[in-house]
């Protein structure tokens, strides 16, 4: 089982930015020419047709889609790209000596029936990452060819398209919940797995044990996974996986990061308990410019969002018109790029 090797921050600090970077994609509408306008819609003011130094982070392709004859796609300048994605039942053909590039430590992720093909395309190259040759007759994998590549799979900097194409390690994330610490992760296949072990660091990046999760072995279904870390470090804390095959071989997974010092500190909701009307949100932030609050229940499921974005005060009062049922509820605050939750008990 490999990991695809990148680095992913979830700061609290930053988790105003890390909302406004996942909106900033550009998702097919039609059947076409990938460097036709036409042909795309793009969201969060990134441009439109994504070619040059694009300034989105995530390309969907969700029908079929073709480069056209003699044209290079040259992304390889993009410092915000991270994921070019083809749908179940989409295509992207490379036409007669196209070629793409893209930049380093981004991927291609094929879903179920998704395929990649060539039409009489005379390149050496088709899909270079990171100025890596991932797919074509000659790039730099052994016996590497332009056969036709059909999902499930991912492709990075280090892809061998001869081989094929796990989609392992599909994320891994981080969140505070109260003051507690959860991690996820899911993969899509596994090979010989036998298990997580969860490892977490400091500022100083000395990781340690902090436990361990079983695999299953074999799968080529997608599985999820937890761990919660009910002594975080205060402050910035670092955490990563390191999956162990039966073979005792390991590969590590990307970096997550994230800041716990602010939590349950600084914000206040009353009444709590409430009867699930109206409550009062008090902070101690000056100069607070925007406001997004999400109530979610005890599955999971978003029952309300307010947002107020002009300039507000210390005190302001949420939820004048909901009418929540009994039970426990998670209300996650979001002031300017500080994130807070909070546990509202209705009665």
């Amino acid at each position: 089982m490999k990991f695809n090797k990148l680095f992913l921050c979830l700061c609290v600090g930053f988790a105003f930015t890390v909302e406004t970077l996942h909106a900033q994609t550009c998702t097919t509408i039609a059947n076409g020419d990938w460097s036709d306008a036409s042909t795309w819609s793009c969201t969060g003011g990134v441009r439109n047709p994504p070619v040059g130094t694009w300034n989105g982070v995530e390309l969907i392709i969700n029908h079929d889609i073709y480069i056209g004859n003699n044209d290079v796609i040259n992304m390889s300048f993009s410092s915000t790209m991270s994921k070019l994605t083809i749908t179940s039942g989409s295509t992207l053909v490379f036409r007669s000596n196209s070629q793409l590039r893209l930049p380093s430590g981004s991927q291609v992720v094929l879903e179920e029936g998704a395929e990649i093909y060539a039409a009489n395309n005379s390149r050496s190259t088709l899909i270079e990452i990171g100025g890596n040759g991932v797919w074509g007759r000659d790039c730099e994998a052994e016996g590497c060819t332009n056969g036709v590549l059909t999902g499930p799979g991912t492709m990075d900097e280090n892809s061998n398209p001869n081989d094929p194409l796990p989609v392992d390690l599909l994320f891994f994330d981080a969140n505070l919940i109260g003051n507690n610490v959860q991690l996820r992760w899911a993969t899509t296949s596994e090979y010989n797995n036998s298990h997580f072990i969860i490892e977490k660091a400091g500022a100083n990046l000395q990781f340690s044990e902090a436990g361990r999760i079983e695999g299953v072995g074999d799968s080529d279904v997608l599985l999820n996974y937890s761990f919660t870390d009910r002594s975080p470090i205060s402050g910035v804390s670092y955490y990563r996986l390191v999956q162990v095959d039966l073979d005792g071989s390991t590969e590590i997974s990307r970096t997550v990061a994230i800041h716990s010092s602010f939590i349950n500190a600084g914000v206040k909701i009353f009444p709590n308990p409430s009867v699930g009307g109206s409550i009062s949100l008090e902070y101690y932030h000056p100069e607070v410019n925007s406001l997004k609050v999400t109530y979610m229940d005890a599955t999971g499921r978003v029952v309300y969002k307010e947002e107020v974005t002009e300039p507000i005060g210390s005190r302001v009062e949420l939820g004048k018109d909901i009418n929540l049922e009994k039970g426990l509820y998670e209300v996650h605050i979001l002031l300017d790029n500080l994130v807070y939750v909070k546990r509202l008990l209705v009665n």
